[in-house]
């Protein structure tokens, strides 16, 4: 295995990506081969001028949680025939939930005394949660999260290993700006379209949120049906 990934190292890297997104199908842990890639400011990632910087920073605050109860997590592609990194969707998770999205750092606090177990429990618990799976007890969570995270390590290192990479926020557009405004629409993000930061955008539901409850529903219902009864009456009359 070691000497096909030495001599083929760009299919051998294309199938873990693939596996690692079967096993997290929204949300994985970081697997870019920047060590430093889950903290690093996107316009930085992608060495955009400070112009440019400026705009990337606008379109992320205008979908920013103002209660700073969640963040943006990053999920992105790989090319090695290209050496290309692209960001291919973004998703609002806990704030609770991103130092576990760092693989390095996960890995270093997960697996730095026995004592770890409740915080690896609830790393895996959340983790397995935010990508719609669940498991049969406890010991079969961690065994998924730490097989999640191997394959993000070993990524990594391949990666970083076959060389130099570029990044750009998206695969549509001339500049890193278009392409991350396209790549935040596409993740359902509201607000970002051109001339739309005079809007309010609508909060994005978190990654484990699901749609509006049926109480919501019914009294959206309940009040459209009475200005309907209102209107008959007043035609009535």
């Amino acid at each position: 295995l070691m000497a096909g990934m030495q001599q083929r190292p760009g299919p051998a890297l294309e199938h873990m990506v693939d596996t690692l997104k079967r096993i997290c199908p929204r949300v994985a842990p970081d697997f870019l081969p920047n060590a430093r890639s889950p903290i690093t400011p996107l316009p930085d990632l992608c060495d955009a001028g400070p112009e440019e910087a400026r705009e990337i920073a606008a379109l992320l605050n205008a979908v920013a949680d103002r209660s700073d109860q969640s963040a943006l997590a990053y999920q992105w592609s790989l090319d090695p025939a290209r050496m290309t990194c692209t960001l291919v969707r973004c998703a609002r998770v806990s704030v609770d939930l991103v130092i576990f999205l760092d693989t390095c750092k996960a890995v270093a606090r997960l697996g730095a005394a026995s004592d770890e177990e409740d915080e690896a429990d609830a790393a895996a618990q959340k983790l397995a949660h935010v990508n719609g799976i669940t498991h049969n007890g406890a010991l079969e969570a961690r065994l998924w999260m730490q097989e999640a995270y191997a394959l993000a390590y070993a990524i990594k290192v391949l990666a970083r290993n076959m060389g130099t990479w570029t990044f750009q926020l998206g695969s549509a557009g001339r500049t890193d700006t278009e392409r991350l405004r396209t790549t935040l629409e596409h993740s359902g993000f509201c607000g970002t379209a051109a001339g739309s930061h005079r809007k309010t955008p609508k909060r994005k539901a978190l990654a484990s949120e699901g749609p509006a409850s049926e109480q919501q529903t019914g009294k959206r219902v309940s009040s459209s049906a009475k200005r309907v009864a209102k209107s008959n009456a007043v035609k009535a009359r």
